[in-house]
């Protein structure tokens, strides 16, 4: 396992982006997943292209680009399209966008929490604190849900998830320690 994991550090660019300079210049421009067995990039736009920002391999200068995508529109910016600031699955101008359709377009918990760690870690506190109270807001109004419809925020999939409410534990206890430290407690 530690080979692998070995290999992954050191080729981190390799595996995931096509191009490395071009990187974050386009939409098209983002991490991807390859398929080994057709030799080819699978260019969808999901929220896998975002979740590097959680393995700490990246130059800050990169996670720039990530939060510039993060902050755009189709998934879930400015333009109202979500019912709260989280990421989607799917990039929601997708054509395989579907809002009810597991990984095809509704917000998960894992995901989001994931980004929301790399965010803090890279130091954008703003948009980590979005997606922290989007989460927030999602479990308050429907529970612990397994995924929730990026437009209505409606909980999908199984009710009281573990890991829907093991993960919003570990951002109430994070955020809890960061206001104690800012005050002098800790």
């Amino acid at each position: 396992m530690s080979v692998w994991i070995s290999k992954t550090e050191k080729n981190f660019y390799k595996y995931f982006i096509k191009d490395q300079k071009e990187f974050g210049l386009s939409e098209e421009n983002l991490f991807y997943d390859y398929d080994i067995a057709q030799s080819e990039w699978i260019k969808k736009k999901t929220v896998a292209s975002f979740v590097p920002i959680y393995t700490g391999l990246m130059p800050k200068e990169d996670v720039q680009n990530l939060v510039k995508w993060i902050r755009h529109s189709h998934f879930c910016g400015n333009d109202g399209f979500c019912h709260v600031p989280t990421i989607p699955s799917t990039d929601t101008n997708e054509p395989y966008f579907h809002k009810s359709n597991y990984w095809r377009g509704p917000i998960w918990v894992n995901t989001n929490w994931m980004i929301w760690l790399g965010l803090l870690e890279y130091g954008y506190g703003d948009e980590a604190e979005a997606i922290r109270s989007g989460v927030f807001e999602l479990v308050k109004s429907h529970g612990f849900r397994e995924y929730y419809n990026p437009n209505t925020g409606e909980g999908l999939g199984g009710k009281d998830f573990s890991w829907t409410a093991s993960l919003v534990i570990d951002m109430i206890k994070r955020n809890r320690k960061k206001i104690q430290m800012n005050k002098g407690i800790l």
